[in-house]
């Protein structure tokens, strides 16, 4: 666009900033760096690691740093791993101290950990990521194909206390239901979490705890495992009147 004489741009005279993000300065604002030369002064641009850090300091992050120049990204990953599993025998030997080996300190941590993670809007936040399992799959394939009055909240939309059930009665009824692989509830963990065998009163303390918190509510708990979620037991066990005709 050509600009006729005399014409006037609309920011004339404006005190703004247009050419980048920054915040306009004021008048009579003082920039943070005045009387600050020595701040100015220890900038490190066009220095190298010698002249900046002294020479001993900046041979040792020289050498750190050429360690990761010219490598493939698999080489890379091969070296954090090494230098990741350098830091675990320092660990055990105790040559490296983590706070955690304070007894007390780790107790806080754990109990701090566990108040957290219980809390409704955590495991909200964390299930919103969540997908339907394979079996949820399953399982809503049989109540959509059928129209029973069941619905998917397994995703955190709905909870009670710190329980979200993974589907609940539309019709009006307290109902929820729990679908389960029957073999993840009884899992023995290691400190590691790792598998290191199975106890069935696991899976008999998870219905307990459920059944426990929902029937404070009035609410009835239904279970299916992965045998029973088929399309001849779930309908016999939620029955026509939960049909949505």
């Amino acid at each position: 666009m050509v600009f006729k004489k005399g014409h006037k741009t609309w920011n004339k005279n404006l005190k703004i900033q247009t050419n980048t993000g920054r915040t306009h300065f004021k008048k009579g604002h003082t920039p943070w760096f005045v009387g600050k030369k020595d701040v100015l002064k220890s900038s490190r641009k066009g220095k190298s690691y010698e002249e900046f850090y002294g020479e001993e300091k900046g041979k040792e992050l020289r050498k750190k740093n050429n360690i990761w120049k010219n490598k493939t990204e698999e080489e890379k990953q091969i070296l954090k791993n090494k230098i990741r599993n350098t830091l675990k025998q320092k660990y055990k030997s105790g040559e490296l101290k983590s706070p955690f080996a304070n007894p007390e300190i780790l107790k806080k941590a754990i109990a701090k950990n566990k108040l957290v993670s219980q809390q409704p809007d955590v495991i909200r936040r964390k299930l919103q990521r969540r997908k339907m399992s394979s079996l949820e799959k399953k399982f809503n394939n049989i109540v959509m194909n059928n129209n029973l009055s069941y619905k998917f909240v397994g995703n955190g939309k709905f909870f009670i206390e710190n329980k979200n059930p993974d589907f609940i009665n539309t019709n009006g009824e307290k109902i929820a239901i729990e679908v389960y692989y029957k073999k993840y509830k009884m899992i023995i963990s290691s400190k590691d979490k790792f598998c290191i065998g199975y106890d069935e009163n696991l899976l008999q303390k998870y219905k307990e705890d459920r059944i426990k918190i929902l029937s404070k509510y009035g609410w009835k708990v239904l279970f299916f495992d992965e045998i029973q979620v088929n399309e001849e037991n779930v309908i016999k066990q939620l029955g026509e009147k939960n049909r949505g005709f």
